[in-house]
């Protein structure tokens, strides 16, 4: 049987198991709040937590779990894998099938709330048998009416059905009050019935004509019923009883209120993505919710209001490619998107989804530049961040450049070793929660940084890497660099290679000679902390990706040495760099807080250089200190905000790193993009980096 529910300003509020129809008094209840003051404010903050036993508990205290008498067990949490598959197409033939099997939940405990956060469809699945009736009374009223009010048209209606379920004849009075009612309900229904399908709804409630035991029938996988009460035939009035209007007795009035309370609430099916053990999966599960607050409201106004509620400022009905790299982070790219991320998103029903495989190296960039932009709005990347990147390059080597970026909205599954994207982006590493931000998260546009080489200006022209390329993560050279790159051997190891190499690179105590000229925005740590806080509420205004906003204001052959318009960072420090490190988003790895000052539209980017000559014990504690991003105001870190960087190495052997991709040994010239890149972001912003407290 459905659950009964009120919609509150937080999600859906669970009231009861007990179906309308045994429900003899109409009751109203406010539109956000539940049934009483004390336990209000309890219950709108509590979440939907379930074990690996499908229980319901509170996931404010996992600890004290309850479990509802009522509630039942659902099937094996093998089953919560599959999803509906919806408008789902793969450019590899080889995709395994899936089952459209989608477990549902028979019943929830009273107070239990599921966010708005965490709804991903909701739908009309039909009128309660007490709607039916409803309409079944109606129409015979209607009749009475034609014939004019004749006797005989009295008896023909009472021989149309030889029960009737719930429903008694009113005087006069009453049926034109009631007719009133109908009137708005009526249309409601019509107009639900007519937007939902042409023919016979799956799973609308049926009403026996006969009396017996024969339960109401439903479409498989569909919402059950109980059945409902039958009443005896009433004996038919004589004559002169019907043209007298007698008044309305108790009885009939409180079975009018039964009509009216039936009517008054609108069974609607939702999905949403539920915690089992450490991992969302999509439960779907029918309710009724009380439409006393939403006069004139009808089923699918209800469905409008909860699906708007549930994807503030979300596009939804997007059309997706996901782009998945079988081999990345430890070759289960593929099983962690099937598993974990494709059953939400195709659950939601918000979107629709083709896979890619990439098959060799750079085959991202290729993809992206030969793809068809009218046919999608969102590219994800079900990889580590390697993929973003070549992504990002192919759309960029288009002629039509400016149009692709201006509609692509480009995004992350965390399926790699390096998932930077995700961890700033949707605040977690977690792929099925990943997959939930995505379907509500905000598209902004954010900036991106141009990287120039000689040797890829002046490369083959029919070469991929014969331009500047762009970043969205990082550049780096010296200790960083070298522990990234120098560990790819180890990537089986996941994230923990990372921090093994840069150990290593430390205890060898190495230096790495450079030049470095820069185009300051915030020079020292108080101007950083003062640009921070003028941008952090800065409300950018909208735009249009033109060709104009590629322009690159300076060129790797420029004499910048010379040009009295860039500062050269102290050569002191520069001939015993440790560290070296620029940036765009706050967090490169999911324990590594490097740029917490940044922010996705300053028209900035980070700069943090570290002496080799700092001592043993001091550099140890800086990086100790990345998690939380306090390493920025340890007085061993240069921390400054720049619009553009040339850094020109002085020593024979080592290389850069650009997102975690090695690049050439030689002069490297960066510079900022603002605002040409559209990305997901929850809540609008980077994930929170603690900046504000440091």
């Amino acid at each position: 049987m459905p659950n009964r529910a009120i919609l509150t300003d937080d999600g859906i509020l669970i009231q009861s198991q007990a179906p309308v129809h045994y429900q003899h008094e109409s009751t109203s209840l406010p539109s956000s709040s539940p049934a009483s003051p004390a336990t209000s404010t309890d219950s709108q903050k509590r979440l939907l937590h379930t074990d690996s036993s499908d229980h319901v508990s509170s996931a404010a205290s996992p600890s004290s779990s309850t479990t509802s008498s009522n509630s039942t067990s659902s099937s094996s949490s093998s089953g919560l894998l599959n999803s509906l598959l919806g408008c789902f197409t793969c450019f590899d033939s080889s995709e395994p099938e899936l089952s459209d099997d989608l477990h549902d939940l028979s019943q929830l405990p009273a107070n239990s709330l599921i966010p708005y956060t965490r709804i991903l469809n909701a739908e009309h699945v039909g009128r309660t048998p007490y709607e039916d009736a409803e309409n079944r009374h109606r129409r015979r009223h209607n009749n009475k009416n034609s014939n004019n009010n004749n006797t005989e048209g009295d008896d023909d209606d009472d021989d149309d059905d030889n029960t009737k379920v719930n429903v008694d004849d009113d005087d006069d009075d009453d049926d034109e009050d009631d007719e009133d009612e109908d009137d708005v309900e009526s249309k409601s229904v019509s107009a639900s019935a007519s937007r939902t399908a042409p023919a016979k709804r799956p799973g609308a409630a049926h009403i026996p004509r006969q009396a017996s035991s024969t339960s109401s029938s439903s479409t498989s996988n569909d919402r059950s019923h109980n059945k409902p009460h039958v009443l005896h035939k009433k004996p038919k009035p004589s004559a002169s009883s019907s043209s007298s209007s007698p008044s309305p007795s108790p009885s009939s009035t409180s079975k009018m209120k039964t009509r009216v309370a039936a009517r008054r609430h609108a069974t609607i099916r939702v999905t949403f993505a539920k915690l089992v053990k450490n991992d969302l999966v999509p439960k779907r599960f029918d309710v009724e919710i009380d439409l006393t607050s939403f006069p004139n409201a009808s089923s699918l106004d209800v469905v409008s209001l909860i699906l708007d509620r549930s994807y503030v400022n979300a596009k939804r009905n997007r059309s997706m490619l996901v782009i998945i790299n079988p081999h990345g982070g430890k070759g289960s790219a593929k099983k962690l998107y099937m598993q974990k991320c494709h059953p939400l998103l195709a659950a939601s029903k918000q979107c629709t989804i083709d896979i890619a495989y990439t098959k060799y190296a750079a085959h991202a960039i290729d993809i992206a530049r030969d793809l068809n932009i009218d046919k999608y709005d969102t590219i994800v990347c079900a990889s580590g961040d390697g993929i973003p990147h070549e992504v990002l390059n192919g759309l960029y080597q288009r002629k039509d450049r400016a149009k692709a970026f201006d509609k692509l909205c480009i995004t992350q599954l965390p399926c790699g070793s390096g998932n930077a994207m995700s961890v700033s982006c949707h605040w977690t590493v977690n792929p099925s929660y990943s997959a939930l931000s995505i379907l509500k998260s905000i598209e902004k546009k954010i900036d991106l940084m141009c990287v120039s080489q000689k040797s890829y200006i002046d490369g083959p022209q029919d070469s991929p890497f014969s331009r500047p390329r762009l970043s969205f993560l990082s550049q780096t050279y010296g200790i960083i660099a070298e522990s990234d790159i120098n560990t790819e051997f180890i990537r089986w190891m996941g994230p923990s290679r990372f921090d093994l190499g840069v150990a290593m690179t430390v205890l060898q105590g190495k230096k790495y000679p450079c030049d470095i000229y820069v185009k300051y925005a915030a020079r020292t740590k108080d101007e950083v902390r003062l640009m921070y806080n003028q941008h952090k509420n800065y409300v950018p205004t909208p735009k249009k990706i033109t060709d104009k906003d590629f322009l690159l204001k300076y060129d790797i052959h420029d004499n910048i040495e010379n040009d009295p318009s860039w500062d050269r960072i102290d050569p002191d420090l520069t001939e015993n760099v440790g560290i070296f490190y620029t940036g765009k988003l706050p967090y490169v790895a999911p324990d590594v807080d490097f740029f917490p000052a940044s922010q996705p539209d300053d028209g900035v980017f980070d700069l943090v250089i570290t002496d080799a000559r700092t001592s043993l014990v001091k550099i140890t504690n800086v990086l100790l200190s990345l998690d939380k991003g306090l390493h920025v105001q340890s007085p061993e870190v240069l921390h400054a905000k720049i619009t553009a960087l040339k850094i020109v190495p002085r020593i024979p052997q080592s290389l850069f790193s650009v997102d975690g991709e090695m690049f050439e040994l030689e002069p490297m010239l960066i510079e900022v993009l603002p605002r040409v890149c559209n990305i997901l972001l929850k809540n609008g912003t980077f994930a929170d980096s603690g900046f504000d407290n440091i």
